[in-house]
């Protein structure tokens, strides 16, 4: 009998939309109208306590939504409908504009959170070949990987002490630490703004999925990046005998490799394209 994996991943968790504009009523309003169980608040700059969606302005876009303290599947969807419902009031969104994950990693030990700040140079690539070229080359979130390929040699060991010191150093990067010490939370900041929601809810689902799987995982030996082969592997998406995928799961799966074979660039990762047409063949059959 096969095992399900199921998606679960028993992290707390927060979304920042932004959007063009500077109307934050607009958001209150929407949100107010279809979901009036969820309290909502416009303020300045200042952060909220965790219990509301918080309407605010923001500086690279004009405003922004950041949601509640969220914990589980069904908080997501309510995420990724209440987004539906501001799209359907036709809100602005551009290619300035991002989608932010923050994380709650409190129960992880700080061993754990620099052991997951490795993984993620090792798989960062994936998620942002996933993405489209302006989240990929964005000043608000630059590649942690290629900062620290300036200073540590891929395929060499390296110092967890020295890795985590280059990570938190910079905020406008694909994951963010600053907010660590204080709140025991990172935040993801790479992801775009899209009408898709199935791109949306799947890559942040995708992103709870890697920090829940790498809490139990292993310092990597290097900081190679990984192909879209083995990432799949290491989520255990792929190649895992005796297991059975939840419908959460494949349809995460199946997000990365289409959103792979959507804007993965040709080129200097053509074989990362083959690998991910092989991996597309592999599970129709």
């Amino acid at each position: 009998m096969k095992t399900l994996i199921k998606f679960h991943p028993r992290l707390n968790f927060g979304i920042e939309y932004e959007f063009t504009g500077t109307d934050t009523d607009q958001i209150k309003r929407v949100v107010n109208q279809h979901f009036p169980d969820e309290p909502t608040i416009v303020t300045d700059w200042a952060n909220s306590d965790g219990r509301e969606w918080h309407c605010k302005p923001d500086s690279t876009c004009g405003r922004e939504l950041a949601s509640r303290i969220l914990k589980n599947p069904a908080d997501l969807k309510l995420a990724i409908d209440i987004l539906a419902k501001l799209y359907e009031d036709r809100i602005g969104i551009g290619q300035k504009c991002g989608c932010h994950v923050h994380i709650d990693v409190s129960g992880f030990t700080q061993t754990q959170v620099k052991i997951l700040v490795a993984w993620w140079v090792k798989v960062e690539r994936v998620f942002l070949n996933a993405s489209p070229s302006h989240r990929r080359n964005n000043v608000y979130s630059n590649s942690l990987a290629r900062a620290v390929g300036d200073r540590i040699r891929a395929n060499s060991d390296y110092d967890l002490d020295r890795l985590w010191g280059i990570a938190s150093d910079e905020r406008f990067q694909s994951i963010n630490l600053r907010k660590y010490r204080n709140c025991r939370t990172i935040e993801f900041r790479f992801g775009d703004m899209s009408r898709n929601l199935f791109h949306m809810k799947n890559r942040i689902r995708a992103l709870l999925w890697f920090v829940s799987i790498v809490k139990n995982l292993p310092k990597p030996e290097n900081l190679n990046w990984t192909s879209p082969k083995n990432f799949l592997q290491m989520m255990m998406l792929v190649d895992a005998p005796g297991k059975v995928l939840s419908p959460a799961l494949l349809e995460m799966r199946e997000w990365i490799l289409s959103a792979l074979g959507e804007y993965i660039p040709i080129g200097y990762y053509s074989r990362d394209k083959e690998e991910v047409d092989g991996l597309l063949a592999q599970i129709k059959s």
